[in-house]
């Protein structure tokens, strides 16, 4: 409870962020261009499903579950990469170093900006499945082609993606603090992410030349095959549900430790009393 007083409701950092973002997502405010791209999309989206809906015993409500995990791991990069690196590029960490504010607070509030397009994904990805999964229903069709228990899948695939994306928000924060240029961090965010989820399951693979159960048990921890045994289960279902569950505690520990040395990073920063472009 003390933590989210002083990170969270306490935070100037965070209060003046909300304010402005506010100001920006306020409908009056938006400029006729934003306000007409915006009901294109949301046309866009409402009129692909409706055609998705047309193939409904093609498309898998599992379909939206992969594709929700595969935007939230972009977006979460893609948004925060600049945070602390391009404040250290324009010379504006310097201000936030010496203000009123601790590391830990700075850190929060820039974590805080990936919050609502993360949920806003996870929601609009999680319509369509919960359409699909009650249309297939009601035609008499198998909820999920596997057979698999779609509250089970659905639930379990939600938790799944929001461990992920805080993975991948510690990860890019973590890179964003330690580089001086957002290409840097961008490029370096990139790079991890590219070992973490195309590298290691080739070196999982392998190994199961050597240990197939050593291969096993290092590729559950990748999320997207994680997912694969929620909505494709073998016989045991406890198995599956373990292994998603192992692998949403691995990527929820790596994440919070990655926001951890993030703060220690700027706290560094903070006691040198200067940013490393000063």
């Amino acid at each position: 409870m003390r933590m989210w007083i002083d990170l969270v409701r306490d935070n100037p950092v965070i209060k003046e962020s909300q304010r402005s973002f506010w100001e920006r997502i306020h409908p009056k405010t938006w400029p006729t261009n934003t306000t007409i791209t915006i009901a294109i999309v949301a046309i866009v989206y409402f009129v692909l499903i409706t055609l998705a809906l047309q193939g409904i015993s093609f498309i898998d409500p599992s379909v939206f579950m992969f594709v929700s995990l595969t935007v939230t791991i972009f977006v979460s990069a893609v948004v925060l990469y600049g945070t602390l690196a391009g404040e250290r590029e324009k010379r504006t960490l310097d201000l936030l170093l010496v203000a009123p504010v601790t590391a830990s607070q700075i850190v929060a509030a820039k974590t805080l900006k990936v919050v609502i397009p993360i949920l806003a994904i996870i929601v609009l990805l999680d319509i369509p499945a919960l359409v699909f999964a009650i249309v297939r229903n009601a035609n008499g069709m198998k909820t999920m082609s596997s057979g698999a228990s779609f509250p089970i899948a659905f639930f379990g695939s939600t938790v799944l993606i929001l461990s992920v994306a805080l993975f991948v928000i510690g990860l890019t924060m973590l890179v964003s603090s330690i580089n001086r240029t957002t290409a840097g961090a961008l490029t370096g965010t990139i790079a991890v992410l590219f070992l973490a989820y195309i590298v290691f399951p080739v070196i999982t693979g392998v190994l199961a030349v050597f240990s197939r159960p050593l291969s096993d048990t290092m590729s559950s921890v990748h999320p997207f095959i994680a997912l694969f045994h929620l909505v494709a289960p073998n016989p045991g279902w406890s198995n599956n549900i373990l292994i998603a569950t192992m692998c949403s505690i691995i990527h929820i520990v790596l994440g919070c430790t990655f926001i951890v040395l993030a703060s220690r990073n700027v706290d560094r920063e903070r006691k040198r009393g200067i940013a490393p472009n000063a």
